[in-house]
């Protein structure tokens, strides 16, 4: 079984130990919301701009922190790109307007290495710091308040196509 496999069937294990928790705490909480691993395509990740217009700077320019509001630049895992493998998941949750939702989703594809936070800690402090010195690309987590698996990519460099 390859790696990929083996993340697609960690992600079907926690996605069903979380349902319960989705019916409790979001009256049965849309699942459309939550990334399925039959969407995942290997080395294919998206992320959802805020706008049209952010998704058009992304794709002409490429990704810089600047993009990044300054109130979210400290918060969860820093600075980064945060990405995910499902794309009609992150357009689902991520769109500003839930009932609305727009596609302004970025698909990446790269060989990146990540750290992999659902089966491993990250230190407290300095995590960016931390990733990059040991050789990571960025993070892989998994928020079950969100989306469930995702990702936060720092090192741009990597990515290979971005449509």
């Amino acid at each position: 079984m390859t790696k990929f496999e083996r993340q697609k069937n960690q992600i079907k294990l926690l996605n069903s130990r979380h349902k319960k928790y989705w019916q409790k705490e979001f009256g049965g909480r849309n699942t459309d919301y939550i990334s399925s691993p039959e969407n995942f395509t290997e080395r294919t990740y998206f992320h959802q701009a805020n706008s049209s217009d952010d998704k058009s700077d992304i794709v002409k320019f490429g990704f810089k922190e600047d993009f990044v509001a300054d109130e979210n630049k400290g918060r969860g895992l820093g600075a980064g790109l945060y990405i995910g493998r499902d794309r009609a998941a992150l357009i689902n949750f991520y769109s500003v307007d839930f009932n609305n939702p727009a596609d302004n989703s970025i698909a990446i594809r790269g060989n990146f290495k990540f750290f992999d936070a659902i089966s491993n800690r990250l230190p407290k402090r300095n995590v960016k710091n931390f990733v990059l010195k040991n050789g990571y690309d960025g993070i892989r987590y998994y928020d079950k308040d969100a989306t469930g698996e995702e990702f936060v990519l720092y090192n741009y460099g990597k990515i290979e196509i971005l449509i």
